[in-house]
């Protein structure tokens, strides 16, 4: 009886070989991954009041910040200044009475042919400035009243 069973699993696990279904998979493999988006917080200041005899500092800062590796954010300016980096402020009430307003970055001007003013990457999440803008002192006829001006910034990645 054992030489009978004996030679039943022998044919069994022949059958299974010549079929393939005995067979070991070595190549086989499983890819297990798991993905984190990039993520900031950018913090820039909604309003500025520039000073009457002396230069304005302005920080934008991230908070929160968990970049890819090797990717790195610039902020620039998109509008609100001429292609000198100069600000025109506009009289409310009457836009043709301005004032004007320099842009510097580092004690350098900010140009609209490169308009970035800082640059951030990594991870870091406390609050962390990433560029200090000064702005000058305003220049021109200053009639009574509020002048302003929107600066548009944008955050893309370099």
């Amino acid at each position: 009886m054992m030489n009978k069973l004996l030679g039943g699993v022998t044919i069994g696990m022949i059958t299974l070989g010549i079929c393939g279904l005995g067979s070991i998979a070595s190549a086989d493999t499983t890819a297990v991954e798991y993905d984190v988006d990039s993520t900031y917080t950018l913090i820039i200041p909604q309003r500025v009041e520039l000073n009457a005899d002396t230069v304005t500092n302005m920080s934008i800062k991230t908070v929160n910040r968990n970049l890819d590796p090797g990717q790195t954010i610039g902020v620039s300016i998109t509008s609100g200044m001429d292609s000198d980096g100069q600000i025109k402020l506009e009289r409310n009430g009457s836009s043709s009475d301005t004032l004007t307003s320099s842009l510097n970055v580092n004690s350098s001007p900010v140009l609209m042919s490169d308009p970035i003013v800082g640059s951030f990457s990594g991870y870091e999440v406390a609050e962390t400035e990433i560029a200090s803008i000064e702005f000058g002192v305003p220049q021109g006829n200053k009639l009574a009243g509020g002048y302003s001006q929107t600066l548009v910034f944008t955050a893309s990645p370099q």
